[in-house]
């Protein structure tokens, strides 16, 4: 709801339902199996 109503959002993706919203949305994110381990990675 926020991507639609225009906000920044960042997403998990567990789902091919969720990789399909972030492709359809423009919406950055990582899959669950890529998440890094390093926070410092993670904070950008």
């Amino acid at each position: 709801m926020a991507a639609t109503a225009g906000n920044r959002c960042f997403a998990l993706s567990y789902d091919p339902k969720v990789r399909q919203f972030m492709v359809d949305h423009h919406c950055p994110g990582w899959d669950l199996d890529q998440f890094p381990d390093d926070p410092r990675v993670i904070r950008g």
